[in-house]
């Protein structure tokens, strides 16, 4: 059993090796959201792994009396390591936390239907007096019931498929009711130790509005012509 369990930890420790690789120096260069994100899941199954190692370890039962030192020395490599894998993890969420807090794109996180997180970003776009004004909300209040079933689907779709789902137009609404143009992009993150979901939400409303202008300026110039009666000569 012990060296089922040293083997066991030098897996551990090559994990460890390959997550902290991963890991950005503090003069290297700044890494995405999802980078982060990342990071932090595979620190936190680690995390996992160690646990369940160190409850093995200190289970007598798999033990003889005469393994005890052995186990004692296992023991404490497998508590030295995690403690360091739990620091890291801290280290790699306040990062986490500081980017989405400082995100210019507004980003919402909900959970079972609820949003549970809001950055600044996301207060402003809808409007919130305060910084708690969305948090316990139902997300779907503040999306237009004209796409309330092209969201259900995207949500049963990219979460049992656990991947990123691809970038969308439709339809929010802020706390006062006003509509706005947004373009949303989401995918599936533990939150608080809960499956929920991370939407980045981008207001494109000034875009449409210019597409809709150039689209009814084009429109003009093709029926200009009709409705002079003078034909358009091509040479």
């Amino acid at each position: 059993m012990i060296r089922k369990l040293k083997s066991q930890g030098e897996i551990l420790r090559q994990k460890t090796e390959v997550i902290l690789e991963k890991l950005p120096s503090l003069i290297g260069p700044p890494i995405t959201v999802e980078e982060t994100l990342k990071l932090v899941h595979e620190l936190e199954v680690h995390q996992i792994e160690l646990q369940m190692m160190l409850e093995m370890m200190t289970d007598s039962h798999f033990f003889e009396k005469t393994e005890k030192e052995n186990r004692e020395v296992e023991l404490i490599a497998a508590n030295v390591e995690l403690k360091i894998k739990n620091e890291e993890l801290q280290k790699s969420k306040r990062q986490y936390q500081s980017m989405i807090e400082s995100s210019l794109y507004a980003i919402v996180i909900i959970s079972e239907g609820i949003i549970t997180f809001a950055n600044p970003s996301a207060n402003i776009l809808f409007g919130a007096k305060s910084g708690q004004s969305l948090i316990g909300m139902k997300m779907m209040e503040r999306i237009h019931p004209d796409f309330h079933q092209l969201v259900y689907n995207r949500i049963a779709e990219f979460i049992d498929n656990d991947t990123i789902a691809p970038k969308s137009e439709m339809k929010y609404l802020k706390l006062d009711g006003t509509i706005m143009d947004v373009e949303i992009q989401s995918n599936p993150i533990i939150y608080s130790g809960a499956l929920s979901i991370q939407t980045t939400i981008n207001d494109i409303t000034k875009r449409k509005l210019t597409e809709e202008k150039l689209r009814q300026s084009s429109a003009r110039l093709e029926l200009a012509p009709r409705a002079s009666g003078i034909g358009i000569w091509e040479f």
